[in-house]
C-alpha cells in the first residue's frame, strides 16, 4: 500500500512538474537540439573526502532566445549527474543523491521531497549559464581513485536528452 501511494505521489509530482515546465516552453518532438552542456573540474577537487565540484555550462546554440526551466537550488538540482569508478561502477549515493539520482526505494520517499520550485528564464542566442555542481553532495567520493563524471539534462525545445562531455577526476589521499 505504501508503495502504491509513493508511486501515485511520484506520478502526480512528475505530471505537475511537466505541466509547469511546459508553461515555460513548448516541446516539439523531432526538433533538433538547441543546447549543449560542457563540464570542467573545479581546481580544488583532488582529495578523497573533500568536496568534488565541477562547473556545468549550458549553452544556447540556436539563433533565437530559448526559455530555460531551472529548479530553485544549487547546481546539483539542475542536472542528472553520473559518476563511475575505473571499473564502471557507481559510487554509493548520499541521502540527497538517492533522491535526485532516482536510486531510492519509492516506499522510503517523503512526499515533501518530491516538491520543488523553479523559475523560467530566457537564455539569449549564443549565451551560456554556468552552475557549480558539488558532486560529493550526490555520491560518496571518499575513496582515492579515478572517477568519470558526466551530466545530462533535457533540451528545452526538443526535450531530447543532452549529455555533457565526460571528464575524469583523480582523488588522492
Amino acid at each position: 500500500m505504501k508503495i502504491r501511494i509513493a508511486l501515485l505521489l511520484v506520478a502526480a509530482n512528475l505530471a505537475f512538474a511537466s505541466s509547469i515546465a511546459a508553461q515555460c516552453h513548448q516541446f516539439v518532438q523531432g526538433e533538433p537540439t538547441v543546447s549543449s552542456i560542457a563540464i570542467t573540474p573545479a581546481p580544488d577537487s583532488g582529495k578523497a573526502g573533500n568536496p568534488v565540484v565541477i562547473k556545468a555550462t549550458l549553452t544556447n546554440n540556436s539563433n533565437h532566445d530559448i526559455s530555460i526551466w531551472r529548479v530553485i537550488g544549487e547546481g546539483e538540482y539542475q542536472y542528472q549527474v553520473d559518476v563511475r569508478d575505473v571499473k564502471g561502477n557507481l559510487p554509493q549515493d548520499t541521502k540527497l543523491g538517492k533522491k535526485l539520482n532516482g536510486h531510492v526505494d519509492l516506499s522510503l520517499l517523503d512526499p515533501k521531497d518530491l516538491v520543488s520550485s523553479g523559475v523560467c528564464f530566457t537564455l539569449a542566442a549564443g549565451k551560456s549559464v554556468t552552475y557549480d555542481v558539488n558532486v560529493s553532495k550526490l555520491y560518496e567520493l571518499t575513496m582515492p581513485g579515478k572517477y568519470t563524471i558526466q551530466v545530462q539534462s533535457r533540451d528545452p525545445e526538443s526535450f531530447a536528452i543532452v549529455k555533457s562531455n565526460v571528464i575524469t577526476v583523480t582523488l588522492t589521499n
